[in-house]
């Protein structure tokens, strides 16, 4: 079987830091050529489609999870108003407060524990489709 030969030149564009990266990641290899050869050989794209497949299908839950972060946020600016007006007319009380606003305080507080808990299933599903590559 005949070599085939490597005769078609290839010119890329480098920044001086970018050509002494690949010298320097050459110094393993017979030249420069055959360093990216490898390289190329051994790139895989399925990881990165792996990714972008979980960032896809989990799309629907971040979505899902900006608009309860910012109802939360609404809720809580509500709460804060509400607390401002009661201390500027004096009718601040704390049985008022204990029976009424920290209920709010504490579902805002169980509400951003589940989104983070949200947040990290997120986050060991694109761990999980990096792995799965």
């Amino acid at each position: 079987m005949k070599k085939e030969l490597r005769n078609v030149a290839q010119i890329i564009h480098l920044t001086p830091s970018e050509k002494e990266l690949f010298m320097s990641k050459a110094k393993r290899y017979r030249s420069v050529s055959a360093m990216i050869r490898d390289a190329v050989a051994h790139y895989d794209d399925r990881l990165m489609m792996g990714r972008i497949d979980a960032v896809n299908s989990i799309e629907p839950v971040i979505t899902a999870h900006q608009k309860e972060l910012s109802r939360l946020g609404n809720n809580l600016n509500q709460v804060a108003h509400y607390c401002n007006g009661l201390a500027q007319t004096s009718a601040y009380h704390t049985q008022f407060v204990a029976t009424r606003i920290e209920p709010l305080l504490k579902d805002i507080s169980e509400n951003l524990v589940r989104e983070t808990s949200i947040e990290d299933d997120i986050l060991k599903k694109l761990m999980r489709s990096e792995r799965r590559v």
